[in-house]
């Protein structure tokens, strides 16, 4: 019998990917996802730096803020007392203030109430390399600034008066982890400023005076300072070398503080081969404030 249905074409085989058509679409898909991952990966290297940048730059203005207000508020006025000392030591092989003992008039106490507002009080910063939570101390532990106040009755009744603020007894040998106040300090420098005329040279005040440093000099080493209601030292010496006459008071005072973001002060830790100078350049940041100081009357 015969059909009236036209016979169908022969089934041709469907083309399929070749081996090496996968293994280059795989490559490809592998290249794409690496470079992705990579970008994620800066992206958020990026971040994290800003972040630590933002944070360390914060840090930092903060405790300028807490040093330049006591030194704005200093008790000039206080009859045979000192009233200011700086102490100089290394701080990663650099000469840097390790102390800064002051008397002041602060707008609050120790604990942050306005109990003593108004009242002369001691405060000493310290530079010291322990951290504030285990008291670790190791050499890899970057420094830390700490601030300890006294309150206004002992600092009435035990310092006051004194003519070494480094015999008070009333600091303790380690500060409290709440007297901390920034980490990865790699720097902590104070110049003291005194007016000089530009005309004579001898320090007289004058309207147009410039200021040069009293404690600084050109290969920027810092001496210790001492200043009370009747004389001013510098490096345990009351007269200035460059005049041969006593240092005069000093006007204004400048503040530089440095210090390292977490990446910085991790590569300090646990590298022996990395140079501060090369840390400081990439991961620190530098703030400096200058402030006028109070002088007696």
């Amino acid at each position: 019998m015969m059909s009236f249905f036209p016979a169908r074409p022969p089934l041709r085989p469907r083309a399929a990917f070749t081996l090496i058509e996968l293994m280059v679409a795989m490559s490809i898909s592998i290249l794409l996802l690496v470079l992705l991952v990579n970008l994620s990966v800066q992206s958020m290297d990026v971040t994290k730096r800003t972040t630590e940048s933002s944070q360390t730059v914060s840090a930092a203005s903060a405790a300028l803020d807490m040093v330049a207000m006591d030194l704005e508020s200093l008790a000039a006025n206080l009859p045979d007392s000192e009233y200011l000392q700086t102490q100089i030591g290394n701080v990663e092989d650099v000469p840097n203030v390790t102390q800064l003992t002051m008397l002041t008039i602060s707008p609050v106490d120790s604990d942050g109430n306005a109990t003593d507002q108004g009242q002369v009080r001691a405060v000493r910063y310290q530079l010291l390399r322990a951290d504030p939570i285990t008291g670790d101390d190791d050499k890899r532990t970057p420094y830390g600034l700490y601030r300890t106040a006294v309150s206004a009755d002992k600092t009435f009744e035990k310092i006051i008066g004194l003519s070494d603020l480094s015999d008070a007894k009333e600091f303790p040998a380690s500060p409290p982890a709440n007297d901390f106040l920034v980490p990865n300090v790699v720097e902590f420098q104070i110049a003291f400023y005194r007016a000089i005329d530009p005309a004579s040279g001898n320090g007289t005040l004058s309207s147009g005076s410039s200021t040069r440093p009293i404690n600084k000099t050109g290969s920027d080493a810092y001496y210790a300072v001492r200043l009370a209601s009747n004389s001013v030292k510098v490096n345990n010496t009351d007269v200035d070398p460059t005049t041969g006459q006593p240092y005069l008071r000093p006007k204004s005072a400048e503040i530089t503080l440095t210090i390292l973001d977490e990446t910085g002060a991790k590569l300090l830790r646990e590298s022996n081969n990395v140079s501060l100078d090369f840390l400081i350049q990439k991961y620190g940041r530098r703030a400096a404030r200058r402030v006028n100081l109070a002088s007696p009357n």
